[in-house]
């Protein structure tokens, strides 16, 4: 019995020290292509930080503003990426419910430019509030088959995002331009924004390049 005991007192040490960890807590908080980075780069930050995805789709600013306070509100978070943009700037037909159909030629923008920068500035006063590092991630590349986008609306949203984050004094992390060459290469076709798991491994470790020298 004092052998188990000794053996227990000496392991435990080892055990709390296992389970403790003093790295920083990144959250990611975006649409599909952010679910699709983030095991990659939680993969390539092993060991530099804890990355973590709020675990649904963040939709579109408006959806955004209107859940970020529960998905920020039970984690001790050091660095927040975030990014909106591809559901706001996509055209649909009008329909009961949330979403209608995609349709760029007869359809309804899902949020004006207008209401997409009052959204995200409010979106920015809640991220705020946590103290956390914050770093806004580009919209991606629109092929120019895609059924509700249009490829020049990704960087009109973009230019107004990055407009709000430079009056807010937020750092952008900018992966439009690499995310079309990976597009090119590994995307899903030219109707869909999507990519393979190759693109998304891509753009895991692109985005861990940047964060690796800030963390």
């Amino acid at each position: 019995m004092a052998y188990f005991r000794v053996l227990f007192l000496l392991s435990f040490p080892l055990v709390f020290f296992a389970c403790g960890s003093n790295l920083p807590t990144v959250l990611v908080i975006g649409d599909s292509i952010s679910l699709g980075y983030t095991p990659y780069l939680k993969e390539e930050l092993k060991g530099n930080a804890v990355v973590k995805h709020i675990g649904e789709n963040a939709r579109n600013s408006t959806y955004g503003y209107k859940n970020i306070g529960r998905w920020i509100k039970n984690d001790s978070i050091n660095i927040i990426l975030f990014n909106w943009g591809l559901w706001d700037l996509v055209y649909r037909l009008p329909a009961e419910g949330n979403y209608g159909e995609k349709n760029k030629s007869r359809g309804i923008q899902q949020t004006d430019s207008v209401t997409y920068k009052n959204n995200l500035e409010k979106i920015i006063a809640s991220l705020q509030s946590t103290n956390a590092e914050l770093y806004f991630v580009t919209t991606t590349y629109v092929p120019n088959s895609e059924l509700g986008m249009f490829m020049e609306d990704v960087e009109k949203y973009n230019s107004i995002a990055k407009r709000v984050m430079d009056e807010n004094g937020i750092e952008i992390i900018d992966i439009y331009d690499i995310s079309k060459e990976i597009h090119l290469k590994y995307g899903k076709g030219d109707n869909n924004v999507h990519y393979t798991k190759k693109g998304y491994k891509e753009l895991g470790i692109y985005i861990s390049k940047l964060l690796k020298n800030k963390i």
